[in-house]
């Protein structure tokens, strides 16, 4: 059983999925993702099984391996916006560009915040050790799957 939440799960296209095709339901999966997190009501129609067709998610010990979105999404390191595009499925090429975007960031603003006096600081004050821990945590298990040509595929 499988708690209630929102995670992440490896991803690519299978092989000879016609990548326009995929591209369009993962833009619906977005939307529909966000409505549902964020918006007010009804989320409307989503991609339905048609993308999950089209995908290539790795089984391991008899399931998906998955990572809680919560770790950017609720990382107060990450500016607003990167923590509400998060709540995304994102093909290989864009994971990797995305996750080297936070992992850039998660480091330059603890450099920042370590180097410079605290009324000085300009970005959000680094969290707290276990906010630190978990998108550690995120990195660590991300970077073998982007490794291996896999995208993120939000699992809700």
């Amino acid at each position: 059983m499988r708690a209630v939440g929102v995670d992440w799960v490896p991803a690519r296209p299978r092989a000879g999925a016609d990548l326009g095709e995929v591209a369009g339901l993962v833009d619906v999966q977005v939307r529909f993702v966000r409505r549902l997190m964020f918006g007010a009501g009804d989320p409307g129609p989503g991609p339905g099984d048609g993308l999950l067709e089209r995908l290539d998610i790795p089984v391991v010990n008899r399931q998906w391996p998955s990572f809680r979105v919560g770790a950017v999404v609720r990382n107060p390191v990450f500016p607003p916006e990167w923590r509400s595009a998060a709540c995304s499925t994102m093909l290989p090429a864009d994971a990797r560009r995305v996750v080297g975007r936070w992992r850039w960031w998660h480091g330059e603003v603890g450099e920042f915040n370590r180097a410079v006096p605290a009324g000085f600081k300009t970005h959000a004050p680094r969290p707290a050790a276990a906010s630190d821990a978990w998108v550690e945590d995120f990195f660590a298990w991300v970077t073998p799957w982007l490794d291996e040509e896999y995208g993120l595929y939000v699992w809700c």
